[in-house]
Parts: structure tokens; sequence; C-alpha cells
């Protein structure tokens, strides 16, 4: 209980705000319901069912009460979770949302409570209803008066509290300086979850307490905690990289325009693969990492390689502002330069061993720019633009359909921006299905209509070479959240321009999208064998 309590200075609080507020929620938004709408019964799940359901979510369960109701004669059900634990809710929310296909119009979570959306076919009252339950219980502060910006794609405000006097003097007690305002925010981030706590001194000499008291705290991890004159933000957040982005994205620090990563992961080459099988065997090596005496996924390893045809080349990306520098353990007999030198191919006689595959340690530096753009003299050539196994960019199908979007499109730019648009998540091809990971091939994502980053890129790579667009594909890492797939256009005589396919390129490829693998004919040369681990060098 000692070290829970020394987490977070303001830990008590939130605790029992979250819990309080969150019994609220029903009460508070089936009372205040639009017209039209209608609650016909509610139904309190017993204690014996809430473990059966608890099993499959794999997090406790402590209340469930499930709502029906009907909107303008239309049926809609939500199922109101609460936990007693953030740790339970943050993992009921992710097993409830893949099964909606990683859709968050359906789920919500307000801190230890998750809400579900569902038996509803009318996407507009699922908005509504969202928009309904995502609201409630907020304070008339508004968020213009909080962050200084916009926030960003696939981030949104779950809770907002401006704590009372007697709430912000017990606080202020515990700090030893004088508050004169306190608000407590608590945001979803691409499903993960921060809060942001903001305190209002009296002076700037109580803000410089307050400051050192929270670092404290942090244990003088900078990026938790800001001071601006009278004004102090504590960012709370388990994944430190979260943390130091919400500083640039809420505005509370300056945004770098340039930042150097360090990289490091253990990687196995491979000439090809299943690559529907790739995901899978990089998760189960993530697992027996942490237990390297697990027999069954042992065994699980062993069975799933045989779907890789593993090598003794890796091709890394050399096409960067301060050109990528690694370093390999064992070291590589041999490197090549390919590609105009922006593709470097390295050989290995010997590699190292992890249960049974072989691979090698890589470390790299890689600088990234605030709009992923990399100046280049390389010519269009033939093979920028050709089909190949992954990419079917002569099929018939393809052609027509990349022709239909790029219609009217009287420059290259002007089909990119097209074929982005057409592949905006859920207008054409809904992002998600029941592979997480997936490469299900451009010929079956369009016509099932559904797929993750490698399918959006791979996609995308097809119909910019059916419409003429000389581009390749990327992988990296997206700093905060995970692996990640997009792609890159040459405009000729100028460079490569980075494109996030996955989005629709709403989310602009710049600082956070760090590459280091790329492909000019779909194939990918390692399998991840460690979770990379990342650290920014500069700033």
């Amino acid at each position: 209980m000692k070290n829970a309590r020394n987490k977070y200075i303001l830990g008590l609080f939130i605790m029992v705000f979250l819990a309080t507020g969150s019994l609220a929620i029903t009460q508070k938004v089936f009372k205040d319901l639009p017209a039209g709408w209608k609650v016909e019964k509610t139904i309190d799940i017993p204690k014996d069912q809430l473990m059966v359901i608890s099993k499959k979510l794999g997090a406790r369960v402590y209340k469930l009460s499930n709502t029906y109701l009907t909107v303008n004669g239309q049926p809609l059900q939500v199922n109101i979770m609460h936990c007693r634990r953030k740790k339970s809710a943050d993992k009921i929310y992710q097993a409830i949302l893949s099964v909606h296909n990683g859709d968050t119009n359906f789920v919500i979570q307000k801190g230890v409570t998750v809400i579900e959306l569902t038996k509803c076919n009318d996407m507009s009252i699922i908005k509504k209803a969202n928009e309904l339950f995502s609201t409630t219980g907020k304070s008339k502060k508004e968020k213009s008066e909080i962050f200084k910006q916009p926030l960003p794609i696939g981030w949104q405000i779950n809770e907002i509290q401006v704590l009372d006097k007697s709430q912000t003097d017990m606080i202020a007690n515990k700090l030893g300086a004088n508050i004169e305002n306190l608000t407590n925010v608590i945001l979803n981030a691409h499903g993960q979850h921060l809060r942001i706590n903001i305190l209002e001194a009296q002076t700037p000499q109580d803000a410089a307490v307050i400051y050192n008291s929270i670092l404290k705290v942090h244990k003088g991890f900078r990026p938790s905690v800001i001071k601006h004159d009278k004004k102090v933000i504590e960012i709370s957040c388990e994944d430190t990289a979260l943390t130091i982005k919400a500083g640039w994205e809420l505005g509370f620090r300056r945004k770098p325009t340039a930042v150097e990563y360090a990289i490091k992961f253990d990687a196995a080459p491979i000439k090809d693969c299943d690559f529907m099988a790739w995901n899978k065997m990089f998760n189960l090596f993530l697992a027996l990492n942490n237990n390297p005496v697990n027999e069954d996924v042992k065994s699980q390893i062993n069975e799933l390689s045989k779907k890789f045809n593993f090598d003794k080349d890796i091709q890394l990306r050399n096409c960067d502002n301060s050109k990528p520098k690694y370093q390999f353990d064992p070291i590589p007999t041999q490197n090549e330069n390919l590609k105009n030198n922006e593709i470097i191919k390295y050989s290995f006689d010997k590699l190292n061993q992890k249960f049974g595959i072989n691979y090698t340690s890589i470390e790299v530096g890689i600088k990234t720019n605030k709009n992923g753009f990399t100046p280049s003299d390389r010519k269009v050539s033939n093979e920028l633009l050709a089909a190949t196994a992954f990419w079917p960019v002569d099929a018939p199908k393809v052609k027509a359909l990349a022709n239909k979007i790029t219609e009217g499109c009287n420059s290259k730019q002007e089909k990119v921006k097209a074929i982005l648009k057409w592949l905006t998540p859920g207008a054409n091809i809904k992002f998600g299905g029941p592979v997480t990971g997936s490469r299900y091939g451009v010929k079956k994502v369009l016509e099932q209509r559904y797929g993750h980053c490698w399918d959006f890129s791979d996609c995308f790579v097809t119909l910019c070479r059916a419409s003429g667009i000389p581009c390749r594909q990327l992988a990296g890492w997206l700093y905060g959240l995970s692996g990640h797939v997009w792609a890159e256009v040459l405009y000729e005589t100028k460079g490569w321009q980075q494109v996030d396919p996955t989005g629709g390129n709403g989310l602009k490829c710049g600082i956070y999208h760090i590459p280091y693998l790329v492909s000019e004919d779909g194939n990918m040369s390692i399998l991840y064998l460690s979770m990379p681990k990342i650290d920014i060098v500069k700033p």
C-alpha cells in the first residue's frame, strides 16, 4: 500500500473520483435522453454470470448492467461495466474494442467504467449515443480552456473534473503550497490512458514548491511535470513515450521539428514467409522472452517456423536526412549498397540463436523530421512501378479501380491525395479484422473490405503504381504506439514523401514515424524476436 500511495501524489483523490463518478454515469445519461429515446428496461447481471463474463474478457468486472432502449423505434443496447481497478478497465476496453474491429464508436472508457453500444444497425444512433456517454459528467470548463491546440487524431477526453475548494485545499496541504484551482483530465490516446492534472498556484513561488514535490514522485522524470509561471502540469501515464508525446501534443512543451532516436531489437533474417504468421510469431517470441521455460510456446514456435524461409541477409533503409547508423551483433561479413545507395544489404556468415531461430541484435540511430520528406536524386524506373507477388498492379480489376479513383486528377500529387482519400478507414476499407497484424493480400482486402496497416499499405502501393506513381513500402515503429507499415512516394527531382495510408494520411508522417525497413518488391527481410527499445537522443 505504501508504494501505491507514493506512485502518484494525487492518486487517492483520483481513485475516489473515478469510483464515484463512474457509478453516476448511468443515472445522468438516462435522465437526460434526447426526444425519441426511451429506456425499456435495465438488467443487472448476477455475480455468477459476472465471473463467466470476466473470464472471457480477461479482467474482473465488478458490476454490469445492460440497458435496452428504443431510439425513434430502433433498438439500442447499452452495456455498462464497472471495475475496481483501472488496469482491469483497460483490458476490458481493449477486449471489447477488438470484438468491434477497433471501431471506437462502439466502446467508451470513462476511468474504471467501460460502456459498450451494441444491438443497433444504425451508425448515426451509435455515434449519437457515443457522444452522449462521452460528454456525460464533464464540467462546464471547455476543452479550449485546458489545451492550447486541438487533440490529435485518435485522442479523446473521457473525463474533466474541476475540484472544489475543500478537495483543492486537501491536496495543497499534501504538496506544501497554496493552490487556487485544480483540474483533472482523463484522456484516451489510441486505446492508452493518461491523466493530466493542472494545478494553478497562488504565486510562482508556490508553483515552484509544487513542481519540485511532484517531480520527486516521478523520480526526476522531467517530461512528467511542467511549470509555466503559476501553473504546474502533471502528466501521469505508465508509458514514458506517451508521457513525452502528451507534453508536445497538448501544447505544454514546444514540439520539436526533428527527433533523433536510438533503437535496439533482435531480428531474424528472412527470405520469405507466410506473412499472415509474421505478427503471431513475433508475439510468441515476446511471450517466450518473458517466460523462457514455457514449453507450450516453444512448441508453437517450432510449428509456426515451418512457414518461414530464414536467411542470412537483411535489407535496411539508408535514405534519411542523417543516414541511419547501424550496428550488429554479430557483425555482418559483407554489406552492399543498393538502389542508388538508399538501401543497404547486410550479409552474415554466423548468427546468434534464440529458441532455435538464428538472429542478430541491431542498434540503429535515426533522425526524423516534422514532414516525413527526404531529398533524393533517385530517378523514376520501372522497378518502382512494376507489379510484384505482393502488389498486383496489372490485375484488370485493380487497374480499373485505380483509374476510377484518380479520374480527373491532373498531377501525381492529386492522384496520391485521391488514393489516400479512398483509403480513409471506414470509407471503403474498414480498419480491423479477426487477425491483428494481418497481411491478407491486396485482392482479398479489396474484396473483403477490411484489414490492418500492412493491408492498407499494400493497397496504397498497388493503386499508386497502377496509376503511374512510383512508390515503395516502409516499416518500423510509431513512437509511443506500436510497430507499423506505411509507404513513401517518389517525386522526381525532389525526393521521397512519406504517407500513412492506414489513416488516409490523416495521421501525417513526421517525427513519430521511425522507418528503418524498406521494400521495393513487397517482401520484408526481418522478423522481430524482441520488442524494440526506443529512446530519444535529441531533443
